[in-house]
């Protein structure tokens, strides 16, 4: 996590934001992509769950409409990482994609909100 965070740049590799993982070829099929990663921080978790003191990967995003639109509806609200370890011979991890999913892919897996609808202004993190 603290490596994702201290070596992603979106100018070195670009991290767009797909449906289950899953990569069409046509721009307006159903697996086309839903936006871009565009920032990353590692925060510790600091609350009383059962994940205090662990780190925790939170993510600036550009959305699309589309993909606004399926929150909006309830559907594909958490994300998956897709992690390539070693990226290009750092030894270090890199934040290469990231999915919408219906289902929490990882522990602490937060609802997938946006600035607009959110209660308290997920950017206040970065």
């Amino acid at each position: 996590i603290l490596e994702m965070a201290e070596t992603f740049d979106p100018r070195v590799y670009g991290c767009r934001i797909n449906l289950e993982h899953l990569r069409g070829i046509l721009p307006d099929g159903i697996f086309k992509r839903y936006g871009d990663v565009v920032e990353l921080k590692a925060e510790k978790i600091d609350d009383d769950s059962a994940l205090k003191g662990k780190w925790a990967l939170f993510a600036k995003i550009t959305p699309t409409d589309d993909l606004i639109a399926m929150n909006k509806a309830a559907q594909k609200v958490y994300t998956s990482m897709e992690i390539q370890p070693n990226f290009a011979n750092t030894g270090k991890c890199y934040l290469v994609g990231l999915a919408v999913t219906d289902d929490p892919a990882s522990l602490g897996t937060e609802y997938l909100e946006f600035c607009r609808t959110a209660k308290h202004n997920p950017l206040n993190r970065f």
